[in-house]
C-alpha cells in the first residue's frame, strides 16, 4: 500500500467530527501538560537551587502524567478486545 492509497483510505474513513474531537483532545491534552512544569516553576522560590529542583519536579510529573494518560487509553482500547475474545 502507498502512502497516497493510505492517507486516502484514512480521509474516506474519518468524517468531520472525527477530526474536530482529534483536535480538541490534542489541545486539551497538551494545555496540562504544558501546565504542569509552569505550576512548579511558578512555585520555586529565588535560590539557584530551588529553580532546578522545581524543573525536576515538574519534569517527573509530566513523565507520570503522561505514562497515566497512555496506561488508561490502553485500558480503554485492549478492554473491548479481550472482551471480543471471551
Amino acid at each position: 500500500m502507498s502512502a497516497r492509497d493510505y492517507i486516502a483510505a484514512l480521509l474516506e474513513s474519518a468524517n468531520f467530527f472525527d477530526l474536530i474531537a482529534m483536535v480538541v483532545k490534542s489541545a486539551v491534552f497538551g494545555f496540562f501538560i504544558v501546565m504542569i512544569p509552569i505550576r512548579h516553576g511558578i512555585r520555586a522560590t529565588n535560590e539557584l537551587t530551588s529553580i532546578s529542583a522545581a524543573v525536576l519536579i515538574g519534569m517527573v510529573n509530566v513523565f507520570i502524567a503522561i505514562v497515566i494518560v497512555i496506561i488508561e487509553v490502553l485500558s480503554l482500547v485492549i478492554t473491548p478486545m479481550i472482551t471480543k475474545l471471551i
